[in-house]
């Protein structure tokens, strides 16, 4: 063969060569799906099925199948978000809604996101923000079973956040407004840090950890009232039932809070005491340390409470006044009564978790366990007792660095 027919015969295969490696290695989007062939949905609503609908003649109905008698019959509502009307572009009508809610019935959560094909197009979850779980739905079927569709579902996040409604869950995604519901629940939660009231929040990956670890933990509560949202207590989950066990209001979050010592912001009301006006204490910085003592088979517990904060507003008679003594004495007065008033709360809470619940969500088995191993090892099987009967005290100390007009004379040491 002559040379010019071996080099263009070299130059053929290597051109084919190189189209058969690109096949291979840019095969496309073989698996693309079209955008308008698929339902967005950013939460999902989990709740007891009507009691009608548990009966096997209930049951019978759309997109219900023919289903045998379930008292434990779930629902399932998908916030369906649409994208013409949530990017703002023209639609019918100018109130139109940017979401639909779908609700199906059935037995099993994989079986229910199956189903809502009998609906609408196939369900994309990967832009899921919430997941909201009824207080009945909690009494009745451990967390674990709830959860676990969507933590072994690649199309979940496992950033997903996780709620508790008084209510019927699927009425969250019924208030009033035009506003999508899940992105109203993302905003007030984002507050956090600006309310003791507010809890930190426990995504899909969190709440399976606290669950398999056996932790008892507390979720942030919502509720429907005149048709607007509202967070206003947090739901208590036993770790070793999995199941709801109590309500905390809001002045035992605000304890629990404390107890923590998480948070990086809040406030604190003075209410008024001896015939002194109230005030109003605003946190920059909350720190708590559980200290275990072990005196022979006796457990107790101590907890330290560290806060950096500033009166933000004062409603006693304002003093201006030249003299650092009466400086001292102002602020003396106030750390006093804000340390009075964290003990009150943390108080109540600390009587509510361990004589009422018996549940530790703040985590003084975890901490038994750690200095203390082999106590831990020997009251663990009967720690929800031994939690209830052990004493706890509790020490707060307030660093006011700052209290407005009164504190121009004083000089910070």
């Amino acid at each position: 063969m002559k040379p010019n027919c071996k080099l263009k015969l070299r130059r053929h295969l290597a051109c084919w060569s190189c189209l058969l490696l690109a096949s291979l290695v840019l095969p496309g989007c073989w698996d693309a799906r079209m955008i308008n062939q698929l339902s967005f949905t950013s939460g999902v609503a989990l709740d007891l099925a009507p009691s009608q609908l548990r009966s096997e003649e209930g049951a019978t109905g759309k997109n219900n199948g023919n289903l045998p008698e379930n008292p434990n019959r779930l629902q399932m509502t998908f916030e369906i978000i649409i994208p013409k009307i949530a990017s703002g572009m023209p639609s019918g009508s100018s109130t139109a809604k940017p979401f639909t809610n779908i609700t199906v019935t059935g037995d099993t959560l994989h079986e229910l996101t199956r189903r809502i094909a009998l609906e609408t197009n196939p369900i994309f979850a990967e832009h899921a923000k919430v997941i909201l779980i009824s207080r009945k739905l909690a009494e009745q079927v451990d967390f674990i079973k709830l959860l676990n569709v969507f933590y072994r579902d690649e199309g979940y996040r496992e950033s997903c956040v996780i709620f508790l409604t008084d209510g019927d869950a699927k009425s969250v995604f019924s208030v009033k407004g035009n506003d999508i519901p899940t992105d109203t629940i993302m905003s007030i939660a984002d507050n956090q840090f600006r309310s003791t009231r507010v809890l930190p929040l426990l995504t899909l990956q969190k709440t399976m950890e606290k669950l398999t670890n056996d932790t008892s933990f507390v979720l942030q509560s919502l509720n429907v009232y005149n048709g607007k949202l509202m967070f206003h207590s947090g739901a208590v989950i036993d770790g070793t039932t999995k199941r709801y066990t109590g309500n905390m209001g809001a002045l035992e979050l605000q304890g629990l809070a404390w107890l923590h010592g998480k948070k990086t912001g809040g406030l604190v009301r003075i209410p008024e005491f001896e015939g002194k006006p109230s005030f109003v204490y605003e946190v920059k910085k909350m720190t708590s340390r559980i200290i275990p003592v072990v005196n022979g088979d006796q457990i107790s517990f101590r907890v330290q409470i560290n806060s950096r904060g500033r009166i933000s507003e004062d409603w006693r008679p304002l003093q201006v006044t030249t003299s650092t003594t009466d400086t001292e004495q102002l602020l003396q007065d106030s750390r006093r009564d804000v340390e009075r008033e964290i003990r009150l709360m943390t108080q109540k809470t600390l009587d509510l978790i361990q004589h009422q619940f018996e549940t530790d969500i703040i985590g003084c088995g975890n901490e038994l366990r750690i200095r203390y191993p082999q106590v831990w090892a020997k009251v663990k099987p009967n720690w929800k007792r031994t939690f209830a009967e052990a004493p706890i005290t509790v020490d707060v100390s307030i660093d006011i660095e700052d209290f407005g007009l009164e504190n121009m004379q004083l000089e910070k040491k």
